[in-house]
């Protein structure tokens, strides 16, 4: 049976979705930043197109790695301390980029970034499972996954035009500047459901969220059995080919474009 839900309670669902889209975009063009200035960040370090493939790498292998210890910190801090601080910390970590001397630090600064952004995605889908029934998680899934989308129509055209007004140095430290302003907001207008002011009929609608979950911690045992269904193999192949897609385009071609083409960064 469908559990009836107060404006007030819908007010506050859409809030914790829409902030965990914001989130969302401004992890993406954060991450975008070391792409826009490709040219600028090349020439200034003298960096061959190996070394500043090794700073990709270097945020897209910590972001990997990070994600599983981050399911722990999920489960013990809860999505709204976690993603705060997670942004706090980003925020921290891409301004640093700015302020750097040398390729080394530059690395250590995308190798951070790669951990600190890794939250992101898996604290929005604990917020949506907390917050919504499982019959009403596909709007909000589609709402908060909408927040890549815009960070990576955005991101060329707004962080072209602080690097171009500012320099890149100050396109990073201002994008900093934006991820610890979200932080604050965040922190304002963003509780937990153990932590909102809800009526008796709003808890009953959130109590039903944790009638399937079970307390008892899952076993090395059970994380193998999902490799036995050929879903999770599709799941895995599908999310690899797209994601070695989007991001040769993501983060090669502004430089690609700039440096093989003669199309400058502005155009």
């Amino acid at each position: 049976m469908q559990l009836p839900r107060s404006t007030s309670l819908k007010r506050m669902q859409w809030t914790a979705v829409i902030l965990c889209a914001a989130a969302i975009a401004i992890n993406y063009l954060d991450r975008s930043t070391i792409a826009i200035a490709n040219p600028q960040i090349r020439a200034e370090f003298h960096m061959s197109a190996a070394q500043f493939g090794a700073l990709q790498s270097a945020w897209s292998l910590a972001y990997a790695l990070a994600q599983i210890p981050v399911g722990l910190l999920i489960d013990r801090l809860g999505p709204g301390i976690l993603l705060g601080i997670s942004m706090i910390l980003w925020s921290i970590a891409v301004a640093a980029g700015g302020l750097v001397a040398n390729y080394t630090r530059l690395f250590i600064a995308r190798a951070v970034l790669g951990v600190t952004e890794s939250p992101a995605y898996p604290t929005a889908v604990r917020v949506t499972s907390d917050w919504f029934h499982v019959r009403d998680r596909g709007v909000p899934t589609g709402v908060f996954n909408m927040g890549s989308n815009i960070g990576i129509a955005i991101g060329p055209p707004l962080l072209t035009a602080l690097m171009l007004l500012a320099g890149w140095r100050w396109m990073f430290i201002i994008m900093g500047i934006i991820g610890i302003g979200a932080s604050v907001l965040w922190f304002w207008l963003y509780r937990d459901p153990g932590k909102a002011a809800l009526s008796s009929g709003d808890t009953a609608y959130i109590e039903t969220n944790k009638s399937g979950r079970s307390g008892a911690p899952i076993t090395a045992r059970q994380w193998g059995r999902l490799f036995r269904f050929r879903t999770t193999w599709a799941m895995m192949l599908g999310a690899f080919c797209s994601g070695y897609g989007i991001w040769m385009y993501v983060t090669w071609l502004p430089g690609y474009l700039e440096g093989e083409h003669h199309i400058s960064i502005a155009r």
